[in-house]
């Protein structure tokens, strides 16, 4: 369908452009939306680590022994304390 649509559009020129950027914005407008997921997960899973931290301070683990578990720096453990 989309196929036999884009040869019909290509015949004329104009069709064929309005085709083509109307492609490349809905392709950037995915994208966009791709990478704002990407980084809500990336902000959720920090939320977590810092969640476990305060934790794990909280039952007297070393800000070292949470550094190794969480991967946090212990700037950001200290910082919670």
């Amino acid at each position: 369908m989309c196929t036999v649509l884009f040869k019909l559009m290509s015949r004329d020129p104009k069709e064929a452009e309005y085709y083509r950027l109307r492609q490349n914005a809905m392709s950037e407008r995915m994208n966009a939306l791709l990478e704002a997921e990407d980084k809500g997960v990336a902000k959720g899973e920090k939320l977590a680590k810092l969640e476990i931290a305060k934790n794990a301070l909280q039952n007297g683990l070393s800000s070292e022994i949470i550094s190794g578990i969480t991967g946090l720096s212990i700037e950001e453990i200290e910082l919670l304390k």
